[in-house]
């Protein structure tokens, strides 16, 4: 990320989360009850699911169960490896590599909100920029990530303290 830096800009830290897990707290949830859906599905698939119209419709709600099962979990894991965070003089660099593909935010700290940090029992941490929430969209409940989270990255405390507080 070096080469994003702008002129006279200088790396304050720079780390990638340690704490990557497979499954959250919303997965508790989650999981059971695609789980329980594709099985439905299932069921109900071998008994009315006639002509094409039926099997798109039927495939379709298993593909998704399916997904939010076992790919939801993978991408996040996915994604936190390939995660890099940079906090700079000025600002947070936050790149993220997955499949080959790269996805680079910046944020500059006149633009955020100041630090919060989340203690975790085994004295990692994140620190979120912004208040995470769940919100119901539609017929779904989904947590609302924080403006800017740096997740799971060792001494949070440490990082929270190079953000200016006064901009």
């Amino acid at each position: 990320m070096a080469a994003d830096l702008e002129p006279a800009e200088r790396v304050q830290w720079s780390g990638k989360p340690v704490r990557r897990p497979v499954f959250e707290l919303a997965d508790l949830l989650m999981v059971p009850a695609m789980i329980l859906v594709a099985g439905f599905m299932l069921w109900l698939g071998q008994s009315t699911a006639r002509g094409v119209f039926g099997m798109i419709w039927w495939w379709g709600i298993v593909a998704i169960a399916a997904y939010n099962v076992v790919g939801r979990p993978i991408v996040r894991w996915l994604m936190l490896c390939g995660t890099t965070y940079t906090v700079t003089d000025r600002r947070i660099l936050s790149e993220v590599k997955v499949l080959g593909l790269t996805h680079r935010q910046a944020h500059y700290f006149r633009a955020l909100p100041p630090p919060t940090v989340v203690d975790r029992a085994d004295g990692l941490g994140d620190v979120r920029f912004g208040e995470a929430s769940w919100k119901r969209t539609g017929l779904h409940w989904g947590r609302v990530p924080a403006q800017l989270e740096l997740r799971g990255i060792a001494d949070p405390h440490a990082v929270a303290r190079l953000v200016p507080h006064q901009y």
